[in-house]
């Protein structure tokens, strides 16, 4: 069956998840920020709101974030010749990460 997806959509992207602490979470912003290229943020208000592409920068959006001014940061960047979407939102103590990496 796999196979058969594949054939019918083309190759599927890698999606991981994980839950991440604060250190490890402003890791991440601070790495997007610095390495990834042709970054592009959407924020997510409210749980029923879809997200909207916004002009604020990696720094902004991750301080949106930890003062919960939003549920969700999706990051979508670049980096060593791949697209990445991470999407970001609180979990308890920490942030739980979607990666979704597919290569260009």
């Amino acid at each position: 069956m796999p196979e058969q997806l594949e054939e019918y959509y083309g190759s599927i992207p890698e999606l991981l998840s994980d839950v991440l602490d604060e250190d490890t979470c402003w890791q991440l912003f601070s790495d997007v920020a610095n390495f990834g290229t042709d970054i592009r943020i959407t924020v997510k208000c409210g749980h029923r709101d879809h997200g909207e592409l916004v002009p604020i920068t990696v720094g902004e959006a991750h301080e949106a974030l930890v003062h919960n001014d939003v549920v969700a940061v999706q990051l979508r960047y670049g980096y060593q010749g791949c697209s990445w979407c991470d999407t970001v939102m609180r979990y308890g103590d920490g942030y739980r990460i979607i990666r979704i990496k597919s290569t260009n």
